[in-house]
């Protein structure tokens, strides 16, 4: 009977309308997945089904996707510079060797971001002084190849927690609870990390001081964050 109840629960039908609360309960539809081509299995439910196939060991486009976000973590923009476009009509990355070994190695350490990120940081090309070589830049002018480290911005959080680390008043603890987006800088004394992202019915989700700084409130997709010069930013 539970397992029955369960099923109903998870019945999914045709949203002709595209409104979620107005399915059309006479065209009921199956799970699945696109490019599947044997029957997935459900019996640990429909997230677990999806997580399991979308990080299987014989799909590397997972690991690939992954390892460029963090690289791009690390170095400000990722071997792909299309973090969001892995298709034909993204663009070639330039070092596709060393992304695929990445993503060969981070499946190989079961995806082991821990690992990953150690790696990175260990690597040569983290270690680089950000001047060029002699003042000559004509061998890699776009830096393409990590001949120097790529120079960046403080990220608007980090600017934050600066300042109230200034103040004495940053709470350098870890775990514990998330907190609201405060309405002003010194709301709360946690570091930004803990702040919560994502839908909240208040329109001013995020602080003006980190707006100011291109901080993004987690509300739309945001492969990589764009960079602006205003005046705010200087005072």
């Amino acid at each position: 009977m539970e397992e029955d109840s369960r099923r109903l629960e998870q019945a999914s039908f045709v949203l002709g309308t595209g409104d979620p609360d107005r399915p059309d309960k006479s065209r009921p539809v199956s799970p699945g997945f696109l490019f599947q081509q044997q029957e997935p299995t459900f019996r640990e439910g429909r997230r677990e089904a999806f997580v399991d196939w979308l990080t299987s060991k014989d799909k590397g486009l997972f690991a690939r996707v992954a390892v460029n976000r963090i690289w791009q973590w690390h170095f400000g923009k990722g071997l792909h510079k299309t973090a969001n476009d892995f298709g034909s009509l993204g663009e070639e990355p330039k070092l596709r060797v060393l992304l695929d070994q990445l993503a060969a190695d981070f499946i190989a350490h079961d995806f082991d971001m821990k690992w990953l990120h150690k790696t990175i940081v260990m690597s040569q090309a983290y270690r680089r002084a950000s001047a060029a070589n002699g003042g000559d830049d004509t061998n890699d002018p776009n830096n393409d190849y990590y001949s120097r480290f790529p120079l960046r911005r403080l990220e608007a959080e980090a600017i934050r927690d600066s300042i109230v680390m200034l103040a004495d008043r940053l709470d350098p603890s870890l775990h514990g609870k998330s907190y609201r987006s405060p309405k002003s800088l010194d709301s709360s004394v946690r570091r930004a990390a803990y702040m919560k992202r994502g839908f909240h019915p208040q329109r001013q989700e995020l602080p003006a001081f980190l707006d100011t700084f291109d901080a993004q409130d987690g509300r739309e997709s945001c492969p990589q964050r764009e960079e602006t010069v205003t005046a705010p930013q200087a005072l």
